[in-house]
């Protein structure tokens, strides 16, 4: 039996953080969904009718990279005259995404959102480009991100033995290196000609250039703690 379609369309809202730490970005986004139901289709019938998903042969849909995702819609989807179903949920909260950051703080990541299906022997995913992208300039500090292709494939199901289909959203990010020249390498670098004061002062006067060399220990000491929070390891 051949499987059924389902047009899946990724419409990401906002990406408001990147958490190099722990591999991951804070991300709002919606999954909208459309596949066809020929026994519900009726000329005769409202433009648009209402039914809880449970009732509608539902593709069992989820998010394959989800840390923690909340859900804001009801499961709940709509049934037009044609017998056409369309399903919206709208998620918020944080993806997991791999990142290589040996050219940090060059580097360029690829922020992927994957969904798939677990009715792997009756469903396949269909990529929506139309009605897919970004709703508007991410707020996310730091980063240049841009719209990237939309990718059906597979993934391997919990059985070890079947896959089913899924549907990535890739964003490309490319880090914006003069927020961290302000941010990392000019206050370093004032931190160092501070130190460097102590050679243009009078060497009589030990215990000025003792407190300025034990002044820039510090400053370091305070300096790595809060780069810690924002810099990779």
């Amino acid at each position: 039996t051949a499987k059924r379609p389902v047009n899946i369309a990724i419409y990401v809202v906002d990406i408001s953080r990147v958490q190099e730490l722990e591999q991951a970005i804070m991300i709002d986004f919606a999954v909208i969904a459309r596949w066809q139901r020929p026994d519900l289709a009726d000329p005769a019938a409202p433009e648009s009718r209402e039914f809880p998903l449970t009732q509608l042969d539902s593709p069992r849909l989820l998010v394959l990279n989800s840390r923690k995702l909340r859900e804001k819609l009801e499961p709940v989807a709509e049934v037009s005259r044609t017998g056409t179903v369309l399903f919206r949920q709208r998620y918020q909260g944080t993806l997991s995404t791999p990142m290589n950051l040996e050219d940090f703080p060059m580097d360029r990541q690829f922020f992927n959102v994957e969904v798939a299906t677990l009715d792997h022997r009756n469903r396949t995913l269909i990529p929506d480009e139309d009605r897919s992208g970004p709703m508007q300039k991410f707020t996310v500090a730091g980063w240049e991100v841009t719209e990237g292709p939309m990718l059906a494939g597979e993934a391997l199901a919990p059985d070890g033995i079947n896959t089913f289909s899924t549907v990535t959203a890739v964003y490309a990010a490319q880090r914006n290196s003069v927020f961290f020249a302000w941010k990392l390498f000019i206050p370093l670098g004032l931190i160092v000609l501070m130190a460097y004061t102590v050679f243009w002062l009078d060497p009589t006067v030990l215990s000025t250039q003792v407190s300025i060399s034990t002044s820039t220990v510090f400053t370091l000491i305070a300096y790595n703690f809060a780069l810690s929070s924002i810099l990779p390891q």
